[in-house]
């Protein structure tokens, strides 16, 4: 298959199957409002201390504020991690030339949540981690494991998604290194101020259409029996 070929068979895929910018965006819509839902639960507590110089209001802002903060974090894992396996699993049906069905897609990703879950984690905390090289963190951390979350679609074990998901894309920069580059591409524009929510929304279901795209039918990637947790 040419360099081309790969990049427009993904595509056709992906605009057959408009409905994968429903995850997408449902994910956009849940963390933004938990964001906005945890400042407006912490700053006004400690603005009101701060101003009227009670130490009581400062105190509860210390003890609360990890616990708020905690609890947001379980809120964007567990959404992340349900949206993102139903964004996988759509994503791995379109490769196959078939429908993909929203609902559908998002009970499969019911059922696998006890696996999606340890990697929707680890790549929250990771993509929270690299987000402190300006710009290019969050894209480097996003291309790097957006196939662990087609990986576990495709049946793999949390542990081995994860260490696969590294293997693959470093493989891709040598045998596909198109497939790569332009994940990383969407993601760098998902980090944009101006362009950051559309290049998301419309083109995170592309980048995970073509990662599922090349592990289905390039690499023909099977679970290995008796591999990770």
């Amino acid at each position: 298959m040419s360099r081309s070929s790969i990049l427009e068979e993904a595509f056709k895929a992906y605009t057959e199957n408009l409905a994968m910018v429903v995850p997408a965006a449902a994910l956009i819509l849940v963390v933004s409002l938990t964001v906005f839902i945890l400042v407006l639960s912490v700053l006004p507590l400690g603005l009101i201390g701060l101003l009227a110089g009670k130490p009581f209001s400062i105190v509860s802002l210390l003890l609360g504020a990890p616990i708020l903060l905690l609890i947001a974090l379980a809120v964007v894992v567990v959404t992340s991690s349900l949206c993102l396996g139903t964004l996988a699993s759509m994503a791995v049906t379109a490769s196959t030339g078939e429908r993909a069905d929203l609902s559908e897609a998002f009970e499969l990703s019911k059922a696998k949540l006890s696996t999606l879950l340890p990697v929707g984690l680890v790549v929250s905390l990771l993509t929270l981690f690299f987000s402190v090289i300006p710009l290019v963190g969050t894209a480097v951390a996003l291309t790097a494991f957006t196939p662990a979350f087609v990986l576990v679609m495709l049946g793999a074990s949390a542990g081995e998604a994860l260490e696969e998901s590294v293997r693959v894309m470093v493989d891709a920069l040598s045998k596909r290194p198109e497939v790569p580059v332009v994940v990383f591409v969407i993601y760098l524009l998902s980090s944009t101020w101006r362009l950051g929510l559309l290049a998301w929304v419309l083109g995170a279901p592309y980048a995970f259409t073509l990662v599922a795209y090349y592990l289905v039918n390039e690499v023909r990637w099977a679970p290995r029996a008796g591999r990770g947790w």
